[in-house]
């Protein structure tokens, strides 16, 4: 009957660990696979054109994306359609902000990443795109923005001149009034292809 017993045991162990995998998020695994590869998460914004005259007439200045996970950190990107500091009234500003997420605990900190910002240009051709590409290292100097979290969020950190809005009519950037935006993180030593 303990032999019985013991095979049952060790059975229900294994559904147990193979159910622990199962429950483990796809994003996690992904992470783990994935560890020195750049990570790119694309932002999708739905009408665009209203959402820069909600900003003009300051009823809504800023829209923020979903929160996701790169790496084990939770980010989100902010943009102010109207502009931000001396973007104010002329650009585009983005910023790139660092949350309090669930892996905090056992991610190194501060935050030190790659981090490239693109606004696509949604030419059918590939090889017509001109993209506007910002990007930068984290840094320690930073620290607001890039250490461990203490609150929901840290200070972004990004470009008040992200891009112009005479710019964003000179190629196709706005589609069926959609935008969309990439946010590409990786090792600080990646070099970009």
């Amino acid at each position: 009957m303990d032999d019985v017993q013991s095979q049952l045991e060790k059975k229900i162990d294994k559904v147990r660990k193979k159910t622990d995998w199962l429950n483990t998020d796809l994003s996690d695994k992904i992470m783990l696979l994935n560890a020195d590869e750049p990570h790119t998460y694309t932002w999708k914004i739905k009408g665009f054109e209203n959402i820069l005259i909600q900003a003009k007439n300051r009823h809504q200045i800023t829209i923020q994306s979903h929160p996701f996970y790169m790496y084990g950190y939770k980010l989100k990107l902010l943009l102010y359609p109207d502009g931000n500091g001396e973007g104010a009234n002329t650009h585009l500003s983005l910023f790139f902000i660092v949350m309090k997420g669930e892996y905090d605990a056992i991610l190194p900190w501060p935050f030190h990443k790659k981090v490239k910002l693109t606004l696509v240009d949604q030419q059918e051709n590939l090889r017509d795109r001109k993209n506007v590409i910002s990007e930068f290292i984290t840094d320690q100097k930073h620290v607001e923005s890039f250490a461990k979290p203490v609150t929901v969020e840290n200070i972004g950190r990004g470009f008040h001149k992200f891009v112009s809005h005479g710019d964003l009519k000179t190629r196709r950037f706005v589609v069926h009034d959609n935008v969309f935006i990439q946010i590409q993180v990786s090792p600080p030593s990646y070099i970009w292809t």
